[in-house]
């Protein structure tokens, strides 16, 4: 299990830039789910049951959308 310490070095010390350009769909979605969040988390406390719902439905397609790019490349030999 990592620690705190694990995590706040991965933070600090990124992967080189190939292997965060591997795939760049899933990195633009990957960092477009990672926006997202950080948007929601500050709004949560006031939106809509219907404004959740939406969000939920959007984070279902995007991770839709992230599987499909994960395994497009699998398929294609990547």
């Amino acid at each position: 299990m990592e620690t705190v310490s694990d995590m706040e070095t991965k933070k600090t010390n990124p992967p080189p830039p190939e292997q965060r350009t591997s795939n760049p769909t899933l990195r633009g979605l990957v960092d477009g789910l990672l926006d997202h969040i950080r948007d929601l988390s500050h709004r949560v406390d006031d939106m809509s049951a219907e404004e959740l719902e939406y969000e939920h439905q959007r984070f279902n397609m995007i991770a839709e959308l992230m599987w499909a790019a994960i395994t497009d490349e699998k398929n294609r030999g990547g």
